[in-house]
């Protein structure tokens, strides 16, 4: 009986042994390769997912003054330069919004850079600095055209209470103001593509 009792002892032991060296490896394996994004710290992927909120919200208020802008010209021409000055002051409210929502995003691409260092897989890590580069890239391109919206809105405030010739100067800003959104909307996009790309376990080597 004793000899019985060491034997099933010590069959348990191998089988407890055999968990450790083969099916404990196979499920930190199994683990690893089904949880793609695994290798960004968590405070990483809120920081990323706060931070697209806002880009997505810039992207759309840029959409949004561009579609505008043709409204105030047009009610402009049309002599309707009450409803025209309505919309000039409700652009000015946007670019402060705009404004505003830039120096969120700033602080959440600040929070996402503070967390590389604990980023250890380097292909990762520089992913990471990629996508973050995009976002300030964006930023900077939002304050110009922020500057080049403002002045376009005062330009026309000028060209309805003074009747001042602005045509040129115009159509030059709205075709700069165009390509600035153009270009936050490409920035944005490259930011998206590159986390997801993070996060899929797809990132190029």
């Amino acid at each position: 009986m004793f000899a019985n009792l060491i034997h099933k002892i010590a069959r348990r032991r191998w089988l407890l042994f055999g968990v450790f060296v083969f099916v404990i490896p196979v499920y930190l394996l199994w683990k690893g390769l089904s949880s793609g994004g695994a290798t960004l710290p968590d405070n990483f992927l809120e920081s990323k997912r706060q931070s697209a909120l806002i880009a997505d919200q810039i992207v759309g208020m840029s959409d949004k003054a561009v579609s505008q802008l043709d409204k105030m010209r047009s009610l402009e021409k049309e002599g309707n330069y009450y409803m025209a000055l309505d919309v000039v002051n409700q652009e000015l409210r946007r670019v402060s919004d705009m404004r505003e929502k830039a120096n969120e995003l700033l602080a959440k691409l600040t929070e996402m850079t503070n967390t590389l260092p604990d980023v250890k897989e380097g292909r990762v890590r520089e992913a990471a600095l990629r996508a973050i580069n995009y976002e300030l890239d964006l930023i900077n391109n939002l304050l110009s055209y922020n500057n080049d919206l403002d002045a376009m809105l005062k330009l026309t405030s000028a060209k309805i209470l003074y009747n001042e010739d602005v045509a040129s100067r115009f159509n030059s800003l709205m075709s700069k103001l165009n390509r600035d959104a153009e270009i936050i909307n490409d920035l944005n996009q490259k930011f998206n593509d590159t986390i997801g790309s993070i996060v899929n376990g797809t990132t190029a080597k």
